[in-house]
């Protein structure tokens, strides 16, 4: 009976391992799908030219998940936009000690993008951050994940498995 009860408790954990995200978004607009972190609030600020989600962790006043979704050109070459989204997309004279840790490529559910790694000093600290560049059909999206750099490396899982789960 012990055995059962043991075996059924690690179900039920595997289970909620699966669970990920409280916050499912559906763009009518441009027909993305993203699910957000667990823990973080969402509001969706979005209007008639684009589409924008915001979130952040409650008790974390620094965190911040933004989502730009805007239309474009549709003989845009993504070539076009990756030069200043490997810049680090900012004017770097507006963010103190502003640099690029890392640029990648990153795969989403059924899509390819950019992503690169930033940091900079904030008002209150040390700030990192992850962004994330999609292409989709005629439109553009933005994700970025930032927060203080104490608290970036235990979310950056968090951040990478949510680009992954965006479905174009």
């Amino acid at each position: 009976m012990r055995r059962i009860a043991v075996v059924a408790a690690a179900l039920l954990m595997l289970a909620g391992c699966d669970k990920w995200g409280d916050y499912k978004y559906e763009s009518e607009k441009f027909k993305f799908k993203m699910t957000f972190p667990e823990r973080w609030e969402v509001w969706d600020k979005s209007d008639d030219s684009r589409d924008y989600i915001v979130a952040n962790l409650p008790d974390k006043p620094d965190s911040k998940i933004e989502v730009s979704v805007v239309r474009t050109a549709p003989d845009l070459h993504v070539n076009e936009l990756y030069p200043t989204f490997e810049s680090g997309g900012d004017d770097p004279s507006q963010l103190t000690e502003f640099g690029v840790d890392d640029k990648a490529s990153v795969s989403a559910a059924n899509g390819e993008g950019r992503m690169i790694k930033v940091h900079w000093t904030g008002e209150r600290a040390k700030m990192k951050g992850i962004r994330f560049l999609f292409v989709g059909n005629r439109y553009v999206m933005n994700v970025r994940a930032e927060m203080s750099e104490d608290d970036f490396l235990t979310n950056e899982p968090e951040f990478l498995k949510m680009a992954h789960r965006i479905q174009l």
